[in-house]
């Protein structure tokens, strides 16, 4: 279950924990609670294999011996209590010795049966024997801070263990075989090359005619890179927490009937009564593989009803969080002004218009609509006799996967975090060809190229603060 990398190289990343964790050992329950076949116990540390060899015996009842164990071998045999020598449990014990493991400590794995009691029993009796329990993401953090892996590399685990469709777990694992690394380290490079061209001028440029700077590669090889990476992070966060899709409109325009329909249930009360949906109701479901969080809203209206009111203000807060707005409306009626100022509201959305009720008019009916109406992308539907529902589907996915806003390439960078370490290098570097393009003095631009890679050090975890590790790794499970 180790990380793939393509190189075995170390990074360093100094960290003032960095000693205490050499010496310390640490335990914890690997596996999910609840009953299943196998349950597996994971030991990192210096006394990891002794521990091991404490508690574990062949069916010979005999210890294992140092020269009997090698790495990356599984062993049959029994957990016993060294103080009592009560066997707890048969076992597969494998033992991987530092560097090759997943945090490049000796790691012990002890695979038993699942059932709580027996790893509860398991764990307390390793940790008796002076081993303490792993913070959540620990295994993880020591891999991160013994060069296993970088802190891209380390998110992406977590992303892994919470993928919920394919093409999130594909984005995962792109990330945690180092595709985000690779090129973060190869802008950096481009860099660091600028910024000694740049020194370089600052030391010498009064003894050579020719100038070192070849400012025109900043714009094409470092900043449009940058650039690149911050527009694959909202198509990125898409297919990794899914889209937001919520249907607004009037009372009355059949959102609940068309709720049902995407969820195929009937989710939502439908009647002919208008504002029956005086809160919204939020459920999820895939469309082609992608998760979908699907709110339907109270219908936008004037009204003196408190309750409604209120409803009306949370469709309106909840409208400003959406991915892609669903905006309804009746196609047996005329365009009202109803319709006219909720079109207002989500005139900065990426949205759908959808016609609804198109059982209620004649096949070749046209709609008129208001002139601002025209670019919107535009479906008929019947929520009633399920008409058109199939092809919205596929408009929702089109009109999301292949917005402008969303960048098609390189769809790596997976949480804010990252995203702010590369916004944070692209303004640096505009910063610097700026102040070059106004002859602004070279120290200047050199110190824009130093904060542009400092960020990107950040981003792979160089030099980071531990407050901000520890908040990284406590999103962890414990045993990961």
């Amino acid at each position: 279950m180790n990380p793939l990398n393509k190189s075995e190289e170390i990074y360093s990343f100094p960290c003032s924990k960095r000693n205490w964790y050499s010496r310390d050992t640490i335990a914890a329950i690997a596996t999910p609670p609840g009953k299943g076949g196998i349950g597996i116990i994971r030991i990192s540390g210096n006394s990891a294999l002794a521990l091991s060899k404490s508690i574990f015996r062949k069916n010979t009842r005999s210890k294992i011996a140092s020269s009997q164990i090698q790495s990356h071998h599984l062993y049959y045999g029994k957990i016993v209590d060294p103080e009592n020598e009560e066997e707890i449990d048969e076992v597969m014990l494998c033992p991987m010795i530092g560097p090759k493991s997943y945090t490049r400590e000796d790691v012990v794995e002890i695979q038993s049966h699942s059932g709580s009691a027996v790893l509860g029993k398991i764990l307390n009796i390793i940790l008796k024997q002076g081993v303490r329990i792993a913070d959540p993401g620990e295994f993880t953090k020591r891999a991160f801070l013994n060069g296993r892996i970088d802190l891209t590399q380390a998110e992406a685990v977590i992303d892994i263990i919470n993928a919920e469709n394919e093409i999130a777990r594909k984005i995962a694992t792109r990330q945690l075989s180092g595709g985000l690394k690779d090129q973060l380290v190869q802008i950096k490079s481009k860099m660091m090359e600028s910024l000694s061209e740049i020194e370089a001028e600052i030391d010498f440029s009064e003894e050579q005619e020719a100038s070192f700077i070849k400012a025109d590669a900043w714009q094409r090889d470092i900043l449009s890179s940058l650039n690149k990476l911050e527009e694959s992070a909202a198509l990125g966060q898409i297919y990794k927490d899914g889209i937001l899709l919520v249907l607004v409109g009037k009372p009355n325009v059949g959102k609940s009937s068309l709720m049902n329909r995407l969820l195929n249930q009937d989710r939502a009360i439908v009647t002919p009564f208008p504002g029956t949906t005086r809160d919204h109701i939020e459920e999820g479901f895939e469309i082609e593989g992608i998760r979908v969080r699907l709110i339907d809203t109270a219908g936008i209206h004037k009204s003196q009803n408190p309750i409604e009111i209120l409803g009306i203000q949370k469709t309106k807060e909840i409208i400003q969080k959406a991915t892609l707005v669903l905006f309804m409306c009746d196609m047996s009626n005329q365009i009202s002004k109803e319709d006219e100022d909720i079109f207002k509201i989500i005139h900065d959305k990426m949205k759908i218009i959808v016609f609804n009720k198109k059982d209620l008019v004649d096949e070749n009916h046209i709609q008129p609509i208001p002139l601002n109406w025209e670019k919107e992308t535009k479906i008929k539907i019947s929520a009633l006799q399920n008409d058109g529902i199939h092809e919205l589907k596929k408009v929702v996915v089109k009109q999301v996967l292949e917005n402008k806003r969303f960048g098609q390439e390189n769809i790596l960078i997976s949480n804010l975090r990252q995203k702010r370490n590369i916004q944070e290098a692209s303004r640096a570097i505009k910063n610097a060809i700026e102040c070059h393009e106004n002859k602004a003095p070279l120290e200047i631009v050199a110190i824009e190229f130093k904060e542009a890679a400092q960020q990107i050090n950040n981003a792979l975890g160089v030099e980071i603060s531990d407050d901000i590790l520890d908040q990284i790794f406590n999103n962890f499970c414990i045993g990961k």
